[in-house]
């Protein structure tokens, strides 16, 4: 993620479900609106889903604008 770009957050933090596992979950915003989110079984694997997402995000908004 591009930090010097303010309209995307992407946010990884650990939660810990009912039965005590620890999962990471992710949450990807972009201007303001939440793309996706979801729970991975590690940190690394959370970090990467929300980069990918928040990359082909970018992508396609990119595209949009100069199409």
């Amino acid at each position: 993620m591009d930090p010097a770009n303010p309209k995307g957050v992407m946010k990884v933090d650990r939660c810990v479900t009912d039965n005590k596992s620890s999962l990471w979950a992710f949450e990807v915003v972009c201007d303001g609106r939440k793309v996706d989110s979801g729970f991975r079984a590690s940190q690394l694997e959370a970090i990467h889903t929300a980069e990918h997402i928040y990359f082909l995000w970018s992508v396609i908004h990119e595209n949009k604008r100069s199409g």
